[in-house]
């Protein structure tokens, strides 16, 4: 069971409340494309999963990407079209984020785990907007944008969001915090998710996209 320190706490309320704030301008581009040109709003989607992945891939521990995200949502809200009604649209990115490291009992962290969430993402937002906005209306250009999109920016975000993080373990912030990658053979041999980092969780490498 994750220990939820005031540090950790902390640590998650600056990464959500900043990444909420400073991702404010990317409400307003989703807005004026759902309005404009629906099949161009993956261009503003992938916002919304970087301060959970941020979290995530900064501190290996169950719940931080769903209280981080959640953070963003309740910072950004009162500055954004919808305000507050718009919490339903990151309680789902939230979730999203955190059910692949679950499913995996939150023991295994390495890439290919952060990247299901937006090929998860990117199906579920085509099909709903596909049917919304009417996108088979369009030219085909238009059609094959709207998941080409939204998959590409899910991605960089995800791979930006874990640059982030390693940027952030390199300076030693997440000292103690900060959990091993792969914890399936020693999770029963480490009681209380004592954060015992290994030489090379002291200098990460950048992770690849």
């Amino acid at each position: 069971m994750t220990r939820w320190s005031t540090r950790l706490l902390l640590s998650c309320a600056a990464i959500g409340v900043g990444g909420g704030l400073v991702g404010i301008p990317s409400f307003y581009l989703f807005t004026t494309l759902a309005t404009a040109a629906p099949f161009l709003m993956g261009l503003a989607a992938g916002f919304y999963l970087l301060p959970g992945t941020i979290a995530l891939a900064a501190f290996r521990r169950p719940g931080v990407g769903f209280l981080s995200t959640m953070l963003a949502a309740v910072a950004a809200a009162p500055f954004v079209p919808g305000s507050f009604t718009t919490l339903y649209g990151w309680l789902y990115v939230a979730v999203l984020l955190e059910v692949p490291f679950a499913l995996l009992g939150y023991r295994w962290w390495r890439a290919p785990v952060f990247y299901v969430a937006p090929l998860v993402g990117t199906a579920f937002y085509t099909w709903t907007w596909w049917t919304y906005y009417d996108i088979g209306g369009y030219q085909v250009w238009a059609q094959v944008a709207l998941p080409t999109l939204l998959l590409g920016t899910m991605l960089l975000f995800t791979w930006l969001a874990r640059v982030v993080a390693a940027r952030l373990a390199q300076t030693g912030a997440m000292r103690g915090l900060r959990l091993p990658e792969d914890r399936r053979r020693t999770a029963a041999a480490a009681p209380g998710d004592r954060a015992g980092t290994t030489s090379a969780e002291a200098a990460p490498a950048l992770p690849a996209p």
